[in-house]
């Protein structure tokens, strides 16, 4: 089969590599001016620091068309490489989305607003990529903070996003969560995003895990639960005195009991990190037991929250941070606001 300029069927080449000449510094040359449409500078305009910010505008916006321009060229490539060949056809397509949703945020700045601004996670995924290829530093990073806002490196707000999910996000979409933030090197992404997936039960689907990824999700599972039993280790010192419903504690802490052996059998999804649990489940106990076990419990999410990045084969959270701030340049000193 034959097709544009002869190429046949899919070379096998990356999609949408087919070689233009595009001069993404310098844009796209502005056509010379007659004299007359020429006016005279007003003095401040003919200042030095005046035409050097002007050169500088003109200069971001040439390249910008340039690079819009690029990526045009590129969705085109996609688009022809998918009616070439078939096999690829799907492939081809979802590149091709990604590449009008890069192209989208690159030129309409309605589109790809900063965090809390809503945007479908799909839609950071395909920024954050292609800014990345693209080396289009200002949608990366916003890309960056999107995912850092769903993602967070501090427990507590790791936890609010716990407490406000409505639903479980589906294993695929924190797959393309965990690869992206793989690709580009913004590990302090992976200890939450594989927490997301290690939460879910062993019977849940993982046919679209790697084999590096299913042997990391069944480690943190493994982790994920003993730190489940962990955080009910407090049981053990309840009724504590000085209770004054013993009765009414021990009952409550046997029905706990029941729950963690249910547990223990993995029927149940793993969350040792979700911040309502105790509430759920030890709402009865007294004040004097309540607070023994509140202090035994989030002392023991706080421990697992710790070895979490280790237990995925990662840095640790201070080093993982200091990746942070580098790639979102940040300059500040870490004080649990970044």
């Amino acid at each position: 089969m034959s097709g544009r300029g002869g190429r046949g069927s899919h070379s096998g080449k990356p999609i949408g590599t087919t070689k233009r000449t595009v001069d993404v510094e310098d844009g796209f040359k502005t056509p010379k001016r007659q004299k007359k449409d020429i006016e005279e500078p007003s003095a401040s305009e003919s200042s030095p620091n005046a035409r050097k910010d002007a050169a500088a505008a003109d200069r971001d916006h040439r390249r910008q068309q340039a690079l819009a321009e690029l990526v045009a060229v590129t969705l085109e490539d996609a688009q022809a490489d998918a009616e070439l060949n078939e096999d690829a056809e799907e492939r081809c397509v979802e590149s091709a989305d990604d590449l009008e949703v890069f192209l989208r945020a690159l030129l309409d700045p309605g589109f790809f607003k900063p965090p809390p601004s809503p945007i479908d996670i799909s839609a950071v995924i395909a920024v954050l990529r292609l800014s990345h290829k693209f080396e289009v530093q200002r949608l990366f990073r916003r890309a960056l903070s999107h995912l850092d806002s769903m993602f967070p490196v501090h427990l507590e707000a790791f936890q609010d996003r716990l407490d406000a999910a409505e639903e479980d996000k589906p294993l695929n979409l924190a797959l393309t969560v965990i690869r992206a933030a793989s690709e580009v090197g913004a590990t302090w992404i992976l200890p939450t995003a594989y927490y997301s997936i290690a939460r879910k039960n062993a019977e849940y689907p993982s046919d679209l895990l790697l084999p590096d990824e299913d042997q990391l999700r069944l480690t943190a599972q493994i982790h994920a639960l003993r730190a489940t039993v962990s955080s009910y280790e407090f049981m053990r010192f309840i009724p504590s005195p000085p209770c004054v419903q013993p009765t009414r504690c021990a009952e409550t802490i046997s029905e706990g009991h029941e729950e963690l052996e249910a547990r223990r059998r993995i029927k149940d999804d793993m969350d040792p990190l979700v911040s309502w649990a105790f509430d759920h489940t030890y709402g009865e106990l007294c004040q004097d037991c309540r607070l023994v076990g509140e202090e035994g419990y989030k002392g023991a999410q706080d421990s697992f929250w710790d070895t979490l990045p280790g237990i995925l084969r990662l840095p640790d959270w201070t080093k993982l941070k200091q990746t942070r701030r580098k790639m979102m340049l940040y300059d500040t000193v870490d004080d649990g606001t970044t």
